[in-house]
């Protein structure tokens, strides 16, 4: 077997961990060609991943089995069940990210379902929540009561 082929075992790691629907979504980050991405032919999971395997093997795509296996760790970096990519080859060879990325600091997120939906509650700086005193109102003579009255 050649090494830009995938193996038995990586193909059975990558079917455990992807289904047919976020598969796709690797392999267009991994940016496999789009038209050589089966839409039938396939009952599961692991049948789909055997016939990008055998895309990779007639060489769909240059350095095909480490792109994937790149990406996937990316996904997964703490797996213990997906092959680390060929070490061969230096990092600086990956593709990109595809989008922009941003950085979120000082808040509290969670990652839910099968499409990934991120909800964040972002704390504003000084630890005080929105509807507190200074995050309303503007300063200024509205909001400040009357010398010797209540306020406006």
């Amino acid at each position: 077997m050649a090494d830009h082929e995938l193996t038995h075992e990586e193909v059975m790691a990558l079917a455990s961990a992807f289904s047919v629907a976020s598969a796709k979504t690797l392999l267009s980050s991994a940016r496999f060609p789009t038209w050589a991405i089966p839409e039938s032919g396939y009952a599961n999971s692991r049948e789909f991943w055997v016939k990008i395997a055998e895309q990779v093997a007639e060489g769909v795509m240059p350095d095909g089995r480490r792109k994937i296996l790149t990406e996937a760790r990316r996904i997964y970096p703490w797996s213990k069940t997906i092959p680390a990519p060929p070490a061969d080859v230096a990092p600086s060879d990956t593709p990109p990210p595809i989008g922009p990325t941003a950085a979120v600091t000082g808040s509290y997120g969670v990652q839910v379902g099968e499409s990934n939906i991120q909800v964040n509650l972002v704390m504003p700086a000084g630890g005080q929540q929105a509807g507190e005193a200074g995050h309303d109102a503007e300063p200024g003579p509205a909001a400040e009561p009357a010398a010797g009255g209540p306020p406006a």
